[in-house]
C-alpha cells in the first residue's frame, strides 16, 4: 500500500510505502534494511538482537532504537453464546494445547473446544506461546485452525459455537472476551485501566524499531508525531490504548486492596497496610505506572516516556498545588524490610527523574512525596514470575489541595 505524506500546501513531503506482516518479517526487513521502521507486537528478541549487530546495527533495545507505539491487552475471546466468564492461564494453556477439548471440563456446556489461532510468524501467536504456552510447557495443538488476520479470527470465534481465539484488545470486535481467574484468587478484566497500568496479566507494548541506518529526514518526524498528544488520540480511536494519563478513584482499586487484608502469611504488616491506606484513601490514581529495566534501578524505555507525560500532566492548571505520592512497591522474594527500603530507592528515583527532566517548574507546581510499601497490596501473584514483574513498580497517586 503507497500513501502520501502532504505539507500544509499540499505538495508531498514523501511517499510511504506500508506492508501488512506479523512482526518477525517486519523486524527482517529492517534488518535487510528494506524498511526503515518495522512495527511488532513484542519486543525484540535475543537472538534478533544479535543479529542485527551483526548486521551493523547495535543498541537495538535503547531508547534511540526501540520506541512503545501503543499498549493492547491479549484477550482470550468465545462466542457471545458460551457462558464461561473467565479461565486461568493454566485452563487457556491446556485448552490451546489440546490437552483440554471440552467446555464441560472447565466448567462449561458440554461441547467441544475449537481452537483459532493466528499464523506463524504473527506477533499475537508469539505472546500466546512466550506468555501462555510454554511457561506451562505447552505447544499450540496441530488441530489448531490457523486463520491470517486479526478481523477474521475474531468474526470466526463469533460464529463458531464452541469456538476460541487470542487476540489483541483492539480486534475483539463482536467475541467474548473472558477474564483472567490468577492463581491467588485475582480476577483480572481486560479493561484499558488495566492494560494501561500493565496490571492485566496478558497486556503487552506495541513497539516501533529503527536501524539506526541512514533515512530521510520525515522519517525522523514521523516517529517524533508518533509521541504526540494528538497521535496518542489516533491510537484510542484506532481501538488500541494509548499512553496517555488517566485516573481511578480509589475505590476502583477497592478488590486489590480487600485481598491484600485477606493476606494468611504471617509476614503480613497490618499495622503498615492502614498506613498506606491512611496515605491513599483521599486520592486517586494514575494510569502512569513506572517499570525498571530488568535487575536494575533505571527506568525502562516505556517509563522514560512516562516521565514526560507525567509532567505534562501536572503542568495542568487545575492540577497546580496537588500532592504527588509516588509509591513504591517490590514483589515479595526476600526479607520485607529490604523490600521496603527497595521501594522506596525506586520511587525516589522515579522523583529524580521527574524532578530531573521538569526542572523546578514540576516542584513549583506540584507537592512530591516518596513512598515505599514493599510487597504490600500486590497486583499480581507472587506465586509466578509475571506476578512479580507486575508487582515491581512505582504507582503515581495524587491528592487535591484542599
Amino acid at each position: 500500500m503507497s500513501m502520501q505524506m502532504l505539507g500544509a500546501g499540499g505538495d508531498e513531503l514523501a511517499k510511504i510505502e506500508l506492508a501488512s506482516t506479523g512482526s518477525s518479517e517486519g523486524l527482517d526487513a529492517l534488518r535487510a534494511n528494506s524498511a526503515a521502521i518495522a512495527m511488532s507486537s513484542r519486543a525484540m528478541r535475543d537472538a534478533e538482537v544479535d543479529g542485527f549487530e551483526s548486521a551493523g546495527f547495535p543498541g537495538m533495545t535503547t531508547p534511540q532504537r526501540e520506541q512503545v507505539l501503543a499498549l493492547d491487552g491479549l484477550v482470550v475471546i468465545t462466542s457471545p453464546s458460551n457462558p464461561i466468564a473467565s479461565l486461568s492461564i493454566p485452563e487457556i494453556a491446556d485448552i490451546f494445547s489440546g490437552a483440554i477439548t471440552n467446555w464441560n471440563e472447565v466448567g462449561g456446556l458440554d461441547l467441544p473446544i475449537v481452537v483459532m489461532a493466528r499464523n506463524d510468524g504473527s506477533g499475537t501467536l508469539a505472546e500466546l506461546e512466550s506468555q501462555v504456552l510454554r511457561p506451562n510447557g505447552a505447544r499450540l495443538t496441530p488441530a489448531a485452525r490457523r486463520i491470517a488476520s486479526n478481523e477474521l479470527l475474531s468474526d470466526e470465534v463469533t460464529v463458531t459455537r464452541g469456538g476460541i481465539g487470542f487476540i489483541g484488545l483492539a480486534h475483539v470486535r463482536s467475541a467474548k472476551p473472558l477474564a483472567i481467574r490468577t492463581e491467588c484468587g485475582l480476577v483480572a478484566t481486560p479493561s484499558s485501566f488495566a492494560i494501561k497500568t500493565e496490571e492485566y496479566p496478558l497486556a503487552r507494548r506495541l513497539y516501533l524499531y529503527t536501524s539506526g541506518a541512514p533515512q530521510p529526514a520525515q522519517v525522523a518526524k514521523l516517529l517524533e508525531y508518533t509521541r504526540s498528544g494528538e497521535a496518542q488520540q489516533v491510537i484510542a480511536d484506532a481501538g488500541f490504548v494509548d499512553q496517555g494519563v488517566d485516573k481511578i478513584e480509589v475505590d476502583g482499586q477497592g478488590m486489590r486492596f480487600a485481598m491484600a487484608f485477606t493476606d494468611p502469611s504471617p509476614e503480613f504488616n497490618f499495622p503498615q497496610m492502614r498506613e498506606l491506606m491512611g496515605e491513599l484513601i483521599s486520592g486517586y490514581r494514575l494510569s502512569t505506572t513506572f517499570r525498571f529495566n530488568p535487575g536494575s534501578a533505571q527506568l525502562d524505555n516505556k517509563a522514560q516516556g512516562d516521565v514526560e507525560r507525567v509532567i505534562e500532566y501536572f503542568a495542568q492548571e487545575n492540577q497546580r498545588g496537588a500532592e504527588v505520592l509516588l509509591v513504591g512497591f517490590t514483589d515479595s522474594v526476600g526479607r520485607a524490610d529490604l523490600n521496603r527500603a527497595l521501594s522506596f530507592r525506586r520511587a525516589d528515583q522515579v522523583r529524580s527523574s521527574i524532578v530531573e527532566a521538569g526542572g523546578q517548574s514540576v516542584l513549583d507546581s506540584v507537592n512530591i512525596r516518596v513512598l515505599g510499601y514493599g510487597e504490600l497490596a500486590p497486583v499480581g501473584c507472587n506465586e509466578s514470575l509475571l506476578g512479580r514483574a507486575i508487582n515491581r513498580r512505582v504507582e503515581v497517586w495524587v491528592r487535591d489541595v484542599l
